[in-house]
């Protein structure tokens, strides 16, 4: 297992899965970790070598996240409150859960049939202030990837844990399937104000401030291309299909770190990757009025 370091206190695996470490004064700060038992064990021992761990955060739901405080057992587990609400919404239950994973890793059944999620211990609705060892995490409610994303500023560190909430390593386009779409862009304004060097973001490499500008490109170019076809009258399965056979469609495969296989021709893409398109549609029918007409107003 390669793990990078920024400064003497901040460890992560580079790329994927997300996996991070704060080594404080006091113990050891730790934000989601590996999927699979096999990393996850690794993981743990890398961790339990820093220092005893005193908390972890899990940064959203999605199911590359939840498994690993199975593995590291906090004495305590913190999410926003909507991530503990939607915290079986990729998996739909713990049985469920076991079986996604199996099928990623049939080598490890035994270990996984005994497998059992935790769920958070402690949640918060907007921002939650933690001091461990001298070092102070801020943890804020950050929705993007997903509605309950969180963001935790580690302020001694000058760094932001982000997770998916930057993803400069994968199609944007191809990964919004749980996005608040309207969300995203209060949350990359977030990220401006923390006075950070550095973001500890998704599938890819630690990145700077440099990568909010052109992250907002990517959403509103996305969510452009989805608009025009909405605007044309197509419904949202029209669009989707519309926008696989545009050649944007195999550019934002190629824009990730590891390129999408291009879909065979005539094939269906994988629903993975139409899930942002149609959840970008919904999100216009919210915004758009149904009516041109005007608010009924009385002026004297």
């Amino acid at each position: 297992m390669k793990v990078e370091r920024l400064g003497d206190r901040v460890h992560y695996l580079p790329g994927f899965p997300y996996a991070a470490i704060v080594v404080t004064d006091d113990g050891v700060v730790s934000f989601d970790g590996p999927m699979l038992p096999g990393p996850g064990r690794a993981w743990r021992r890398h961790v339990d070598a820093q220092g005893p761990l005193r908390a972890s955060f899990l940064l959203e739901h999605h199911m590359d996240h939840v498994f690993a405080a199975s593995y590291l057992e906090p004495p305590v587990l913190i999410s926003t409150e909507r991530t503990d609400a939607d915290f079986y919404a990729t998996t739909e239950s713990e049985e469920g859960a076991r079986k996604r994973l199996l099928a990623l890793d049939p080598d490890s059944a035994e270990e996984i049939a005994g497998l059992q999620l935790r769920r958070p211990d402690l949640t918060f609705s907007e921002r939650l202030t933690m001091t461990v060892g001298g070092s102070t995490f801020v943890a804020f409610h950050a929705p993007g990837h997903t509605p309950g994303s969180m963001v935790v500023h580690a302020v001694e560190d000058r760094v932001a844990f982000v997770a998916d909430n930057l993803s400069p390593g994968l199609s944007l386009a191809f990964s919004m399937g749980s996005a608040d779409v309207e969300g995203w862009f209060p949350t990359l304004a977030l990220l401006e104000s923390l006075d950070v060097d550095w973001f500890l973001s998704g599938h890819g490499e630690p990145c700077g401030k440099e990568e909010l500008g052109a992250h907002r490109e990517r959403l509103l170019e996305t969510i452009g291309v989805v608009r025009e076809l909405r605007d044309r009258g197509l419904s949202r399965t029209a669009a989707e299909a519309e926008i696989v056979r545009m050649p944007i469609w195999d550019a934002w495969g190629r824009s990730a770190r590891v390129p999408y296989a291009p879909t065979p021709s005539g094939a269906a893409p994988p629903v993975s990757r139409t899930a942002g398109i149609a959840r970008i549609y919904e999100s216009l029918d919210q915004h758009t009025p149904t009516s041109t007409k005007g608010p009924d107003v009385e002026a004297e």
